[in-house]
C-alpha cells in the first residue's frame, strides 16, 4: 500500500485565491448620526391652508431627499471599511423650513410668504 502525502505547499495558491475572492473587509463599521435630535418642534402658524400645504410639501421633499445627507467613508481593501452618515432630525428640518418661510419673522406664515418661498426655491 503506497500512500502519497501531499504537503501544504501545494494548497497555497488555492488558499490565496479563496482568501481574495471570498473575503470582505475584516473590520466593518457603519455609523448613522442624527443631528439636532433633541430639538423641540416649534409651532408654525399659517394664514390659510394653502400656505400650510406649500409648507408641508416642501418639508416632505426635504425629509425624503437623500442627497441632503452628508456621508464620509474610509476603506483599506480587505482590511477595514468605515462609513459615517449625517442627517438632520425631522423636527430640525421642520423648524428650519418654518424660519425660512416666515420671511418677516412675525410668527405667521402668510400665503404671500409661502408662495414667494415656493417660487424662489424652485429656481
Amino acid at each position: 500500500m503506497n500512500i502519497k502525502r501531499v504537503g501544504i505547499g501545494h494548497f497555497w495558491p488555492l488558499m490565496a485565491l479563496v482568501l481574495v475572492c471570498c473575503s470582505g473587509c475584516l473590520l466593518n463599521h457603519s455609523h448613522h448620526v442624527v443631528l439636532r435630535q433633541d430639538e423641540p418642534l416649534y409651532a408654525a402658524y399659517f394664514e390659510s391652508e394653502d400656505g400650510r400645504h406649500i409648507y408641508e410639501n416642501f418639508v416632505r421633499n426635504q425629509i425624503s431627499n437623500k442627497s441632503k445627507q452628508s456621508e464620509s467613508s474610509f476603506g483599506i481593501p480587505f482590511i477595514i471599511g468605515a462609513e459615517r452618515s449625517y442627517r438632520l432630525a425631522e423636527n430640525a428640518i421642520r423648524n428650519d423650513a418654518a424660519i425660512r418661510f416666515d420671511q418677516n419673522s412675525d410668527g405667521l406664515i402668510s400665503d404671500v410668504e409661502a408662495s414667494a418661498f415656493q417660487k424662489s426655491s424652485s429656481n
